[in-house]
């Protein structure tokens, strides 16, 4: 009984220390907060709560080129059709279902008309939260996945727009064209090239910004929609119509179907602050480094007041100054010498006794970085002669 009773102590002992602990591991992702940016055009849109600060703003869909084959274009926007509709294949959408739209439907139910963003989905292949959207987009060049609700201002039409290559291009948000429009009157810095770039992380490695001068500088005069003529461009450009101090005016692309011709440009204002910001902080490395230097010149002279103390003190006044300045002169002794000359230079060459007891006789060379070359020559440990050549 008492072996039973032993065994099963064991047990609870065993149990009880073995215990497993689960714990849940705390979430290290950020909690999305709608913020409308209405300085970005929404197909450059990449994070969740650039997508939900739509929700209840205004979008308006852009007209079709003319010269542009929509054939086999798909718009990526479906339709909550009103009554039965049958496409050309036979497939039929009851009254209240979405269907897809064709180029005739976007004419007619989105061409140059108002829509309210109502509501937003994030979708990895499920609907996610928007932290899990972000999550997963994060490493992406192309943030898919999101439908928006949009409702049509005046009829209340239903539509979802499916953020798929290139669907939201044609569509733009009211708040950044009222952005953009807010820039006329402004001044802008035109070039090729990205001359005019701005960094935002400035670092040592960064290039000196470009200077711009007066035939850089244009004035906004306009924004406009424009509908392009060309065969291989699906939407119309969005333009601003500029002056420079001639008077000459000219157009350049905001938002283009075609990337290439998108227009290199920055406000003026924008880049002026750049160009302070970057004295200030090149200034600011400036006295840095001066104060190093200083800092290091003073500590270097601490030190030579210093080495001068100590040879004054090892050898009076008068030969410590000449060691100090690295000088020789006859009856130095060998430490002396060495102390006057950097020592790893020094070449011991021969070591004579004379034959009528004058003494000891020893040659060394000394070769200086500079290029000077010495043959010194001491007799009982003291410098008698020596010679220098380049």
């Amino acid at each position: 009984m008492k072996k039973i009773l032993f065994f099963t102590a064991i047990l609870i002992s065993f149990a009880v220390k073995s215990q497993i602990k689960i714990t849940q591991e705390n979430s290290t992702s950020e909690s999305v907060k709608p913020e409308l940016d209405n300085t970005k055009d929404i197909s450059e849109y990449r994070n969740a709560s650039q997508f939900l600060g739509l929700i209840g703003h205004k979008i308006f869909g852009l007209p079709l080129n003319p010269n542009y084959d929509y054939k086999f274009t798909s718009f990526s926007i479906m339709y909550q059709t009103p009554e039965k509709y049958r496409k050309e294949n036979g497939s039929v959408y009851k009254a209240g279902e979405f269907r897809p739209i064709n180029k005739k439907d976007y004419e007619d139910l989105i061409s140059e008309k108002y829509f309210i963003v109502e509501n937003i989905d994030f979708i990895v292949g499920k609907k996610v939260t928007p932290e899990e959207w972000n999550k997963e987009m994060r490493f992406s060049t192309y943030q898919g996945g999101v439908k928006l609700y949009i409702k049509q201002v005046d009829t209340n039409r239903v539509f979802i727009l499916e953020n798929r290559v290139n669907s939201l291009d044609f569509f733009l948000s009211v708040d950044y064209y009222e952005f953009l429009k807010s820039k006329i009157g402004n001044e802008i810095l035109v070039e090729e090239y990205e001359r005019f770039k701005i960094v935002d992380k400035i670092n040592n490695l960064t290039p000196e910004p470009s200077v711009y001068n007066s035939k850089h500088i244009y004035k906004i005069v306009d924004l406009i929609i424009e509908k392009s003529e060309s065969n291989y461009s699906s939407k119309p450009d969005l333009k601003f119509k500029i002056e420079n101090s001639d008077g000459k005016t000219r157009n350049i692309c905001v938002k283009s179907d075609d990337y290439s011709s998108l227009s290199k440009f920055v406000y003026k204002e924008q880049y002026d602050k750049y160009l302070e910001k970057f004295k200030l902080l090149k200034d600011e490395k400036s006295k840095v480094f001066n104060e190093k230097m200083e800092k290091e010149r003073a500590e270097s002279e601490l030190k030579m007041q210093q080495e001068l103390k100590n040879l004054v003190n090892k050898y009076g006044e008068v030969i410590a100054e000449k060691i100090y300045y690295h000088k020789l002169e006859p009856g130095m002794t060998l430490s002396m010498m060495f102390d006057s000359m950097n020592k790893i230079y020094i070449d011991y060459v021969s070591h004579t006794e004379s034959k009528d007891l004058s003494g000891t006789w020893d040659i060394y060379t000394y070769k200086r970085v500079s290029g000077d070359y010495y043959i010194i020559t001491l007799l009982n440990g003291k410098i008698v002669r020596f010679s220098k050549s380049n």
